[in-house]
């Protein structure tokens, strides 16, 4: 595992062919501030109750983030996260988790780079005018009215870089279960960003295309949690390679909420390709890595049920008592 803070390889950052793209010292400012991954803890609470829970430490002390599986909060926390209760005991003692193994610090560290440099794709001010604009431009009648419904993706699309300005600000809610425009529209947001050679924010529209629990795209229907097809060419038009983007953002730390939910994740390493997938595999069985991530790699590769098998059988007690947590 490499140190906090020691030089990144420049190969793992190279530049993509076309648009901007993050210089090296980005990449090297975020590797040097990725924190330690959470403490897994066993803790005896003074009533006898435990359980597991998720920690880190700062210059104030130890925190409660989570506790893995539910459970009743102390009565001295009246919110996640707070400092570790005096009459908790945890079992070991806590101590900080190891840094990340390299290959999870190069995904987490290429990952965050992206999302960030660029600044914010969504501007959510109230804006009449660009929810006129952009339904003039999409409604009936329009010059882009086929794109409610045809692919932005496919080889005979248009240039959608002019619009990406307006399709910024504009930000529609679904009005059934049915209503899938949403979500096209983050589509459409992400390929004009990619059209305009920006990776940064053609990474946050897909996020935004592919993403439902942990999205504010307002697609509130069963229709909007699957995966607009060929989304990945997003990612591909800008030069983000989508194994190494999409670990980066599977992999939990403090510090940072996730970018997409679990239900999410997991449908789009599904999608991703098989050495792709193998790899996250092969994470979720590597010894440096701290419990939590190899008990979340593990439950995004796994077959279900993710409590069986012979890639369960051999993680630690203690990541198998995360995932024990998670599907009981």
């Amino acid at each position: 595992a490499a140190p906090r803070g020691a030089p990144i390889e420049a190969a793992a950052f190279d530049a993509a062919d076309t648009g901007t793209w993050p210089a090296l010292h980005l990449f090297g400012d975020t590797a040097a501030e990725l924190p330690r991954p959470f403490t897994v803890a066993r803790y005896a609470a003074a009533e006898g109750k435990g359980g597991l829970a998720l920690a880190h430490r700062d210059d104030e002390g130890w925190w409660v983030d989570e506790l893995v599986g539910g459970g009743r909060r102390p009565a001295s926390c009246a919110r996640l996260p707070c400092p570790w209760p005096a009459d908790w005991r945890a079992r070991p003692p806590l101590r900080e988790s190891p840094v990340l193994p390299l290959a999870a610090a190069t995904a987490a560290t290429y990952a965050r780079t992206l999302l960030a440099f660029e600044g914010p794709l969504d501007l959510w001010e109230e804006d009449p005018e660009a929810e006129a604009g952009a339904r003039a431009l999409f409604g009936e009648g329009g010059p882009l009215h086929r794109f409610w419904q045809d692919d932005p993706l496919a080889p005979d699309a248009p240039d959608l870089s002019a619009h990406l300005a307006l399709l910024r600000r504009f930000h529609p809610y679904g009005s059934c279960s049915m209503d899938t425009f949403p979500q096209h529209v983050a589509l459409l947001r992400a390929t004009a960003a990619a059209h305009a050679g920006r990776p940064g924010w053609a990474a946050q529209g897909w996020v935004s295309a592919v993403g439902y629990y942990a999205s504010r795209r307002g697609a509130w229907s069963s229709y909007g949690e699957s995966h607009p097809e060929g989304h990945f060419a997003v990612l591909a038009r800008v030069g983000i390679a989508p194994g190494r983007f999409v670990l980066g953002i599977a992999l939990s730390l403090p510090e940072r909420r996730l970018v997409l939910g679990g239900s999410d994740l997991s449908r789009v390493v599904a999608e991703l390709l098989p050495m792709d997938r193998a790899a996250f595999a092969r994470l979720a069985q590597e010894p440096a890595l701290d419990p939590l991530n190899r008990a979340r790699l593990h439950g995004l590769t796994a077959d279900v049920p993710i409590d069986e098998g012979p890639a369960y059988d051999a993680l630690p007690e203690i990541v198998r008592a995360i995932i024990d947590a998670w599907v009981r």
